[in-house]
C-alpha cells in the first residue's frame, strides 16, 4: 500500500493522462478535493484510498508487462552540397575608348 503524498498522486494523475476534473469524475469525488489532495490540504481515505491503490497495481501491472520501447532509428548521414558557382552573368568587359 503506498502512502499516498500529494506529488504521488499527481504524478499518478499525470501518467494516467487525466485533469484534475477528470481524475475527480473517475473516482467520484469533487474537483475541489482532487485539487486538495495535490496540494496537501487534505488526503484520501476511504473508498477513494482503495481505489488509488488499485489504480496503481493496475498501472504497474500495464506498465511491467509491455514489451521494451525500440530502440530510435538512426537518421541517415546528410548529404552536404557542394556550393554551386553562381548562374549570374559576367560582366562585360568593355574597353574605356580613350
Amino acid at each position: 500500500m503506498i502512502k499516498w503524498t500529494p506529488k504521488e498522486i499527481s504524478r499518478l494523475r499525470t501518467r494516467l493522462g487525466l485533469t484534475q476534473e477528470k481524475m475527480a469524475q473517475k473516482l467520484g469525488v469533487s474537483f475541489a478535493t482532487v485539487n486538495r489532495w495535490e496540494k496537501g490540504r487534505a488526503a484520501p481515505t476511504g473508498l477513494s484510498l482503495g481505489i488509488l491503490d488499485t489504480v496503481e497495481k493496475e498501472l504497474l501491472a500495464v506498465v511491467s508487462a509491455r514489451p521494451p520501447a525500440p530502440a530510435p532509428l538512426l537518421k541517415p548521414p546528410v548529404k552536404v552540397r557542394k556550393p554551386q558557382p553562381s548562374r549570374a552573368r559576367p560582366k562585360s568587359r568593355k574597353k574605356a575608348i580613350a
